[in-house]
């Protein structure tokens, strides 16, 4: 079997969408699991990441992106949206949108990961009928995979197939220790 015939073969179904959400650390981080584990097995997998920047600094994207079956592309500004988005935030999450639309409609992607949408949708960026409407034209066989966002957002989890809550009960930000490279990014 060559690369990534598995994911075209019918073996996996229709596709299935997994949903990671919570105020707890390692959305990003089970969504790229799954990534290294479809890689793993010769599926191809594509990254949309929403308010997110700098990927050269990101060491998760300088592990995957040699892969030949792994491919990213990353919208966003330099600072962490902490307050109300500005039209700089809103121009990358449109970019990052469209980025998504191509992105579903791909045959020649077997995982789909869009990270942070769902803060895109939670900062009022994305609507929610946006995103259903994307993920109900995804091209047949496609995982696509939904990182971000504190609460839960019923008309996804009620499309998704797994949904996991993320859950904090202690972090080194609330003491004040900065986000290190090698952990956070």
């Amino acid at each position: 079997m060559g690369e990534g015939t598995l994911g075209r073969a019918g073996a996996r179904g229709e596709g299935s969408i997994y949903v990671f959400w919570g105020d707890g650390k390692g959305k990003t981080t089970a969504a790229l699991g799954m990534a290294l584990r479809a890689l793993g097995h010769g599926w191809r997998v594509h990254m949309v990441q929403f308010m997110k920047s700098a990927p050269e600094v990101a060491g998760e994207l300088k592990a995957l992106v040699p892969s030949r079956r792994f491919s990213a592309e990353t919208y966003g500004e330099t600072e962490w949206l902490r307050d109300e988005p500005n039209d700089r935030h809103a121009a990358a999450v449109a970019g990052a949108m469209k980025a998504a639309a191509r992105a579903v409609k791909r045959t020649d992607v077997d995982l789909l990961v869009l990270d942070e949408i769902l803060y895109a949708v939670e900062f009022g960026l994305v609507g929610v009928a946006d995103v259903v409407r994307l993920l109900c034209e995804r091209s047949p066989g496609v995982d696509v995979v939904l990182t971000g966002g504190w609460g839960e957002i019923a008309e996804i989890t009620a499309l998704a197939d797994l949904v996991t809550e993320m859950k904090r009960h202690k972090h080194p930000f609330d003491h004040g220790t900065e986000a290190r490279q090698g952990i956070e990014y």
